[in-house]
């Protein structure tokens, strides 16, 4: 007789469902005389599996013929089993015979096999035992979550009422019986409250997580006080999982909730309710403040025994015109919370702005509900101001740019009363003045009805003064010049323009719809380069190592610089004292800003250019030692654009001086 690797204890032939879902599960069959310990002549064993049948009651298929019990097995493993050849040698005892899963879907079969010897022909059948593979779980027809567990009692089911019992223990009764898949030696493992591990139920030292059923009482799961007091974020529910005896789980099921042992202890420790951006601070919500949240949080603070499976917290926001209502669980956020209402919601609060509504008053209130009860039992509020009224165009939703705004046209002014294209300020345009074109909007609350009014140029990030509005112009346009010094300090190649509307009958400044100006009209520079280790003039000491070495030059930090940017530095010589062309030397070198800290406060370079390029062909002759001059400049792009630096200036004395043979810093003589 043979027995498979993964069958449970006690139960013949069935598989764990480990097993069963092995791709290859042993048949462990004693090993039998004569086996072959010759590798080049292995024994050949064949290994037959047949649905199960009681070979008792097989009948010959000839009446008139009978048939031995042997022959009539023979027979029907010959018509219907599943069979494979394994040749072997040299095996232990037992010998490891592995079925591939293949030829055991679930269900129940008979096994056998066959052993032949080589030599002899000699061939002898085993006794053929029952298999039988089960992936049935509990609950598996058709696969749904077990009910939940149920109180048993009509009590309430508090930590009192467990304390009471057996060994501080009380026991759930669960929906289970035969035709859910209830059998002897089904087991349960049950899960509390945060925790996702099933629970020890026996007293210590018990490490048992598997409670096993008694098919004789009706089915119950074990809850220990123990437990329950284990739980330190206030989930007090109950979900089980059964398994049947070859390990096939069911779904884990349906909780129970334990409300009694919720109540306590008693939430208390409560504060009022804050409102973001207003309660702490200068309490109100004004129309930015709901652009940013994009609607309106109100924060719970924290307080003392918070449940989280359980609390459930109520808010109220209460105006004259409107009221609305949340409710939000507790669950795994964490206190303070901050809940939110939607731009709809405190539209609703507010209502319409026409006629012209300012401040209007609103009270935040909140409470905790658990269970049937509510804490604390005045609920506690909190009030603030909301303003959503607007200088000119009603905007809907609130927002802090009006699209009703037009975007300001921008022009540069130019001689002979002439004006530039829109929106584009040319190099022609350089150190000319600019105009901004507001056109007045078109839509309620009209111009006319709304002045006063002040508007505010913004060009780039610098605020123009502000031109208050008492009279509309018939012309609906107002006018802004810019100063060329204003373009000059925000910049290019391009600039945002717009503005804002503000008045003293609304706390909220509408934006308008913003222009994004060309601005060529701004010749961008950087500060120039510096040449270390000179006075003005540069000699063999300027080197780095002095005579045989190359410059070091400092790049300045710049705005049109960051980290990884390219920068080019060129070096161009003259032989003469004032830089004049033509250049006897032009040599450039490209670097890269080492990162953004470079690219604000500057680093240096290694020019690596011997000295033989450099200085050399400025001083040429002797004729020529007493002149010689040189510039460094920097280069690099910007937003698409070239951005030159300054030049930088120096004389070129690039030898030692003799009496007679005056020397080259690198050696040599410099030639009559």
């Amino acid at each position: 007789m043979g027995a498979f690797e993964d069958e449970v204890p006690g139960y013949v032939g069935l598989l764990t469902r480990t097993g069963s879902k092995k791709l290859l599960t042993n048949f462990n069959v004693p090993l039998y005389d004569g086996a072959s310990l010759d590798i080049t002549n292995p024994d050949i064993i064949n290994v037959e599996i047949a649905p199960y049948t009681d070979l008792r009651t097989l009948l010959p298929e000839d009446p008139s013929k009978p048939q031995t019990p042997i022959e009539l097995e023979d027979n029907y493993f010959a018509s219907y089993a599943f069979k494979f050849q394994l040749r072997l040698a040299n095996q232990p005892d037992p010998i490891p015979l592995p079925i591939p899963q293949g030829y055991r879907s679930p269900g129940l079969y008979l096994v056998r096999y066959q052993v032949k010897f080589p030599d002899t022909n000699v061939s002898n059948y085993s006794v053929a035992q029952l298999l039988v593979v089960d992936e049935t779980s509990p609950y598996d027809g058709p696969r749904v979550k077990p009910p939940a567990p149920m109180p048993g009692i009509t009590g309430p089911l508090d930590r009192a009422y467990i304390a009471s019992q057996q060994d501080q223990t009380v026991y759930l009764p669960i929906p289970y019986s035969v035709l859910e898949g209830l059998a002897p030696d089904d087991t349960v493992e049950m899960f509390f409250g945060s925790s996702d591990r099933p629970y020890v139920y026996g007293p210590p030292p018990s490490t048992d997580t598997k409670y096993r059923l008694d098919p004789a009482v009706p089915p119950s799961i074990p809850l220990p006080l123990r437990v329950v007091e284990a739980e330190k974020k206030g989930n007090y529910t109950i979900r089980y999982v059964i398994s049947d005896v070859a390990g096939n789980p069911s779904e884990i099921s349906y909780s129970l909730d334990l409300e009694d042992l919720t109540e306590e202890p008693l939430p208390q420790d409560f504060l009022a309710p804050g409102v973001e951006g207003a309660v702490p601070g200068d309490g109100l919500i004004d129309i930015k403040d709901v652009a940013v949240i994009d609607g309106l949080r109100v924060v719970i603070p924290a307080y003392l025994n918070a449940l989280r499976g359980t609390d459930e917290i109520e808010i109220e926001l209460v105006s004259s015109v409107g009221t609305v209502k949340k409710t939000v669980p507790l669950g795994n956020n964490n206190l303070p919370l901050g809940i939110k209402f939607t731009v709809a919601e405190v539209e609703t609060l507010y209502g319409t702005r026409t006629p012209p509504r300012k401040r209007l008053g609103v009270t935040a209130s909140y409470s905790i509900k658990r269970g049937t009860n509510t804490y604390p039992q005045v609920p506690l509020s909190t009030p603030f101001d909301l303003d959503l009224s607007v200088p000119g165009p009603d905007i809907t939703p609130p927002g802090t740019i009006n699209t009703h705004l037009k975007a300001p046209v921008i022009n540069a002014i130019r001689d002979n009363g002439l004006f530039g294209p829109d929106n584009h300020l040319e190099a022609d345009d350089a150190n000319k003045p600019a105009r901004a074109l507001i056109e007045l909007w078109t839509e309620p609350e009209l111009p006319v009805d709304a002045a006063p009014f002040t508007i505010t140029l913004q060009y780039g990030n610098i605020s123009l003064p502000a031109q208050e509005v008492k009279v509309v112009p018939p012309s609906g346009f107002i006018e802004f010049i810019i100063p060329f010094s204003v373009i000059r300090a925000a910049g290019g190649p391009v600039q945002v323009v717009r503005y804002t509307l503000s008045s003293p009958e609304s706390e909220n400044t509408q934006s308008s719809a913003e222009a994004i100006v060309t601005v060529d009209s701004v010749i961008l520079k950087m500060a120039a380069p510096r040449v270390l280790n000179n006075t003005g003039t540069l000699t063999c000491d300027s080197l780095r190592p002095i005579n045989t070495g190359s410059l070091i030059i400092h790049i300045p930090g710049s705005d049109y610089l960051e980290g990884g940017q390219e920068v080019e530095v060129t070096y161009m010589g003259f032989q003469n004292n004032t830089n004049t062309p033509p250049a006897v030397i032009n040599e450039t070198r490209t670097f890269k800003v080492p990162d953004n800290v470079a690219g604000r406060n500057g680093f240096e370079v290694d020019f690596n250019v011997s000295s033989a390029l450099l200085y050399n062909p400025i001083n040429a002759s002797k004729a020529l030692l007493s002149v010689g001059s040189a510039t460094v400049t920097t280069n690099t792009q910007y937003s698409g654009q070239s951005v030159p630096s300054v030049p930088a200036y120096y004389k070129v004395r690039g030898y030692r001086s003799a009496t007679r043979n005056s020397s080259y810093c690198a050696g040599g003589y410099v030639p009559v």
